[in-house]
């Protein structure tokens, strides 16, 4: 386990790797004194007390980050640099230990549980100025992470071991309102949980199919081809010859959605999908003109599934065309439960217009 004396040796390291601080201490706060120390920023740990709950270990701490006026003529200023300069040197230990950075590694996973922080200064002459850092550091803490010195017990000598390396870790929701911390076991649904090996495993949280993306495409049946005159004809899909599923990354289709005709073949009608899922329709259809006029194909929709509009082009010269239109993409914003997508054809002459598919594509929320 980690002990007081691994902390101080720590708290040690910074200061010989820290820019600003020269002299390290600990001990109890009455062994601050100007008459023991030469150099000067100092930092003084001292050891308040500590805590076991929820195999975890808490030490408290206060760190005295402090510096003395060369003279007295300049102690007011002096001061008020010092506390600012002593307050981001314990900025930077809060950093490094909540980020388990150069010093206090990842390997120790020290937990920064509290922190708070004084200026200390005194308008006396040839007195000390800086600021007290009060802080709780949790380390995990399993009772029988040390080889008791008891007869019968073989002790192995191993060094303080990570959360990690003892199957302990640090459960929290990301807006910090459940945290708990060095968990032993952890209960989730069937199914939800991968084993990625070397100690990694991947939770499935929420939806399973939040972020699939289904595919229908309907290819119409080559036979099915419907004649028009001036006026509005409905379109039919007749018999979907090819109609399939795409899913990407899986075999089965797991987010909700269903798809066919109507009795008379004149429309879709598929089940909902979730709120927030985005659709898009893409038609493609082949026009035959007789003479010079004016037709257009157009869409109809119910409920809140399919987009009400593609961008159809307005055809005016006799002859045959095939045209492929895509929709813009549809945020579904509500649950429905009636969905219907059908098209037709407004002339002033006479033609003929056959589908070749539908394609409709849903990004599940």
């Amino acid at each position: 386990m980690i002990t007081y004396s691994n902390i101080v040796t720590k708290f040690e390291e910074f200061v010989a790797n820290h820019f600003f601080l020269k002299t390290f201490s600990h001990g109890s706060p009455s062994d601050v004194d100007l008459d023991k120390f030469e150099v000067y920023p100092l930092l003084h740990l001292v050891y308040t007390g500590g805590g076991y709950d929820s195999n975890v270990k808490t030490y408290n701490l206060e760190v005295y980050i402090l510096d003395s006026p060369p003279r007295d003529e300049d102690k007011t200023d002096f001061q008020k640099q010092v506390i600012s300069a002593s307050e981001q040197a314990a900025e930077d230990i809060l950093a490094d230990i909540e980020n388990g950075g150069t010093i206090f590694q990842f390997g120790y996973d020290y937990d920064l549980q509290s922190a708070q922080i004084l200026p200390l200064e005194d308008e006396r002459s040839n007195v000390l100025a800086g600021t007290l850092l009060s802080l709780s550091i949790g380390v995990a803490y399993t009772y029988d992470s040390c080889n008791a010195p008891l007869t019968g017990v073989d002790p192995e000598g191993t060094d303080p071991q990570p959360f990690r390396s003892r199957g302990l870790l640090r459960v929290k929701t990301l807006d910090n309102v459940t945290d708990v911390l060095s968990v032993a076991t952890l209960n989730v649904s069937n199914g939800s949980l991968t084993d990625d090996g070397s100690g990694v495993v991947t939770l499935l949280t929420g939806s399973s199919s939040s972020g699939q993306t289904t595919i229908w495409k309907g290819n119409t049946d080559a036979a099915n081809v419907v004649s028009f005159g001036p006026g509005l004809t409905s379109l039919n899909f007749g018999t979907i010859a090819l109609g399939n599923f795409s899913i990407d990354s899986s075999s089965d289709i797991r987010a909700g959605f269903a798809i066919g005709t109507n009795t008379t073949g004149s429309g879709l009608i598929a089940l909902p999908v979730s709120s927030g899922s985005q659709v898009v329709v893409e038609l493609k259809y082949e026009i035959t003109l007789d003479s010079n006029g004016v037709a257009i194909v157009g869409t109809s929709t119910t409920g809140g599934l399919f987009p009400s509009s593609l961008p159809f082009t307005t055809w005016t010269t006799a002859g045959t065309n095939v045209e492929t239109a895509t929709s813009s993409t549809l945020n579904v914003s509500a649950f429905q439960t009636s969905n219907t997508l059908a098209f037709n054809v407004t002339a002033t002459i006479s033609g003929s217009i056959r589908i070749y598919y539908t394609k409709i594509t849903i990004i599940h929320a």
